[in-house]
């Protein structure tokens, strides 16, 4: 959709740049023409490379600015009850949904505790980092091999 608006904004900006240019080289600036194009094709190019690099960071599943692996576990980790969270993931779904995926260990929550824990998380992360998609394993001891992971390729060196 971005980039659909962008070549219309674009098409609309090259008829003005045409009839201002026409209206110049008119007048008796016949170099108007030349700059208009060159004005054009360079804000272009730079609307089409953020667009695919934009594009590129969501089919990459990259985490989405201010919602870092870090960051996220820190977000957890200061809820009450929380004693720890690793493996935690952030991506970016769209350009709208923001998913997370985490440990969080509670040692001492008893189970009818655990899913208002959880409602509390997932409210929490939306607050602060917009993530509206979050699935939380609650767990009373830490598992194995924890570690906030925020590259996947991390485990694989271990």
């Amino acid at each position: 959709m971005r980039s659909a608006l962008t070549h219309l904004l674009a098409d609309a900006a090259a008829s003005g740049a045409v009839i201002v240019g026409g209206a110049l080289m008119w007048a008796g600036v016949p170099w108007v023409d030349s700059i208009l194009s060159i004005c054009i094709g360079l804000v272009s190019a730079w609307a089409a490379f953020g667009i695919v690099r934009d594009a590129t960071h969501l089919l990459a599943e990259g985490a989405p600015s201010g919602a870092a692996a870090d960051e996220v576990a820190s977000t957890l980790n200061g809820l009450p009850g929380v004693v720890g969270v690793h493996h935690v993931h952030v991506w970016s779904v769209s350009t709208r949904l923001r998913a997370t995926s985490a440990h969080l260990v509670a040692p001492h929550s008893l189970l009818s505790s655990m899913a208002e824990l959880q409602r509390r998380a997932q409210e929490r992360l939306h607050e602060v980092h917009n993530i509206t998609h979050a699935t939380l394993q609650l767990e009373a001891t830490a598992c194995d091999s924890c570690g906030v992971l925020a590259d996947p390729r991390s485990k694989l060196e271990k």
